[in-house]
């Protein structure tokens, strides 16, 4: 839906991207349209949460 999105409504997409990284924001697909829907909507200082291993 990202990807539909992304040229038509940007802050739509990046409304989506958010929802996606809450359910699975360990998977690289996932992170990638969340990157690309961020800059479409011009949200560069966002960080999302990374694939890493768990703190603590």
């Amino acid at each position: 839906m990202v990807a539909r999105l992304l040229d038509e409504d940007p802050e739509g997409a990046y409304g989506y991207s958010r929802v996606a990284l809450r359910l699975a924001s360990r998977v690289a697909a996932v992170r990638e349209a969340a990157g690309f829907a961020s800059y479409a909507a011009q949200k560069y200082g966002r960080r999302w949460p990374s694939s890493g291993p768990p703190s603590g």
